[in-house]
């Protein structure tokens, strides 16, 4: 995994000359993107291949964005034999997207067997659209944690950068 910011934009950031931190810096950077997707759904690009044990009526992809038309659906049907479902629809509200099946359909019966379900898809914001909220809280995720390596609690001006991104069920 990548993060929302490079290494030059973190120095710049940090004020830092030189190479020395470089590999710390770059370890910082990654962790920013983990905490932030862990903790908000948000993720630099990547492909992404989610696995479920079976289908649910609506099943939301926990990370975003997605670009929708990337979005393969398989599956490991009752006899085993792995088929792709394309009689699905996928919508986003208020940032995530969701599948279900297209109207008039049914998702499939699928073998009892752990990830018998395949969403793969391609998410995430590259280093050039992420949003500048982002952004900055990368930064400042960054900053915090190479400054004050006890792990002292998180500064509350991240989480209000980030907050409008987590998932809330109304």
């Amino acid at each position: 995994m990548a993060g929302f910011i490079e290494l030059e934009d973190a120095k710049l950031h940090l004020r830092l000359d030189g190479t020395d931190e470089d590999g710390e810096l770059e370890r910082l950077i990654e962790a920013s993107a983990a905490f932030i997707a862990a903790n908000y759904g948000v993720v630099p690009a990547q492909d992404l291949h989610l696995q479920l044990d079976g289908f649910r009526p609506n099943i939301r992809i926990p990370y975003r964005p997605v670009d929708i038309e990337t979005i393969v659906v398989t599956y490991v049907d009752p006899v085993g034999d792995e088929k792709q479902f394309d009689d699905h629809r996928s919508f986003t509200r208020d940032g995530w997207t969701w599948l279900q099946p297209k109207v008039g359909k049914a998702w499939p019966s699928v073998a009892p067997v752990e990830g018998a379900v395949t969403i793969s898809a391609t998410c995430g914001y590259s280093e050039s659209d992420a949003p500048a909220d982002l952004v900055h809280a990368s930064r400042l995720l960054v900053d915090h944690w190479y400054n004050n390596r006890d792990g002292i609690n998180l500064p509350p001006a991240i989480a209000s950068l980030l907050d409008h991104y987590r998932f809330r069920r109304v």
